[in-house]
C-alpha cells in the first residue's frame, strides 16, 4: 500500500535550548525528500545557536525569522515553528539580505535578476512568477 506523502508538514517545539528545539523538530518530520524549511522562532532563541543546530541537523535551504509570537496549526509562544517544504513539490531559492533597514528597490531588482537566472524548475511545475513590490518609501522617490 502506497502512503500518501503530503507536500508540505506543520511542526514545532517548545524546547528552550536551541539544539534541544531543532532536534526536536527533525524527529518529527515525516517528509522523506525535503526541499526546504521555513521556520518561525521566539526572540529568546540565540540565532547563532539556532543556525548552528540547524546546520547539524539539515541539509537543504533553511529560511526564518524571529517573531513575538509562532503561527502554526495554532497559536505557539516561546517556541520554534517549522514548515516543511517536500521537494517533489516544490523548488526553493533563497538569498541573503545583510541590511534590511538600506534594502530598496533597485536592490529588490538586482536580487530578483540574478535569482531568475539561478531557477531550477521542478518536473511538476513548468514556469515562475518573480514578483517585486515597490514599498511606499521606493514610491515616494520616484
Amino acid at each position: 500500500m502506497n502512503k500518501i506523502r503530503p507536500p508540505t508538514q506543520h511542526i514545532y517545539s517548545s524546547a528552550v535550548d536551541e539544539n534541544d528545539a531543532v532536534s526536536e523538530i527533525k524527529k518529527q518530520i515525516v517528509i522523506d525528500d525535503i526541499e526546504g524549511i521555513i521556520f518561525f522562532c521566539s526572540s529568546h532563541y540565540d540565532r547563532n545557536a539556532l543556525s548552528a543546530a540547524f546546520d547539524t541537523h539539515f541539509d537543504c535551504q533553511i529560511i526564518g525569522c524571529t517573531t513575538a509570537g509562532e503561527i502554526s496549526i495554532k497559536y505557539h509562544n516561546q517556541s520554534l515553528v517549522a514548515l516543511v517544504l517536500r521537494s517533489k513539490s516544490f523548488v526553493m531559492h533563497s538569498v541573503l539580505i545583510d541590511n534590511v533597514e538600506t534594502f530598496n528597490l533597485s536592490k529588490a531588482m538586482k536580487i530578483a535578476s540574478d535569482m531568475e537566472s539561478q531557477i531550477r524548475f521542478s518536473q511538476h511545475y513548468k514556469s515562475c512568477l518573480l514578483y517585486t513590490s515597490p514599498s511606499p518609501r521606493d514610491r515616494q522617490k520616484s
